[in-house]
């Protein structure tokens, strides 16, 4: 116990001593949290206000085209293929931080992936509303709820990441904090994320 006490301690203080340049501005939006509230407003609302109004005229004529188009946009193949390509530029971004073609891609392709997760979001609300009024099953309306609770706290997590690696705070942010980090604790930390993002690539080619 002692050992493992000891091994602790040298561990916190070693991260410690890597992440000291840090502070706690760096990783809070702020005002920006506006923009994260603005974007799926601006997607979902519109796409709920579609579902719904698909939905009623389901029931008085056929609509089989619409259907599928919400069945398609709810699909997550295509934020999976973003939300990856976004995850490994910023990999590349932590291994060399003062390259700021790298932060504008990496950001832009991330709050692209944030948009286009909103609009899932949106239709997979709307489809919410319309099971729960036309559903008494308390199990599956909850199990439909948390599905969407999921999707929205992994979309703006997408959007977190882009905030972090936004090219306008390269030179005062968390990027910057992250280009004093010492290489050899750097580098394995982009590593991993590449490690990550080229694994959920090997297992989407292989479904």
């Amino acid at each position: 116990m002692p050992v493992l006490r000891a091994l602790l301690n040298r561990t916190r203080g070693w991260l410690q001593y890597h992440t000291r340049t840090f502070r706690r501005s760096d990783f809070w939006p702020g005002r920006m949290l506006w923009q994260a509230a603005i974007v799926p407003a601006a997607w979902a609302l519109p796409a709920i206000a579609g579902v719904i109004v698909t939905d009623w005229l389901g029931n008085r004529r056929s609509v089989k085209y619409l259907q599928t188009a919400v069945q398609e946009g709810i699909g997550p193949h295509i934020w999976n293929v973003f939300a990856v390509l976004g995850m490994m530029l910023v990999g590349l971004l932590i291994a060399a931080p003062r390259q700021r073609w790298l932060a504008v891609a990496a950001h832009q392709v991330l709050q692209n992936t944030y948009s286009l997760g909103a609009l899932m979001f949106g239709l997979l609300l709307g489809e919410w509303i319309c099971l729960s009024a036309s559903q008494h099953t308390f199990v599956l309306v909850m199990a439909a709820g948390l599905m969407f609770a999921f999707a929205f706290c992994l979309n703006l997590t997408v959007w977190y990441v882009a905030f972090l690696v936004s090219p306008t705070r390269l030179n005062t942010g968390f990027m910057h904090s992250v280009a004093q980090l010492a290489p050899q604790f750097r580098l394995p930390l982009a590593a991993v994320i590449l490690a990550v993002a080229l694994d959920s690539i090997y297992v989407y080619l292989g479904k």
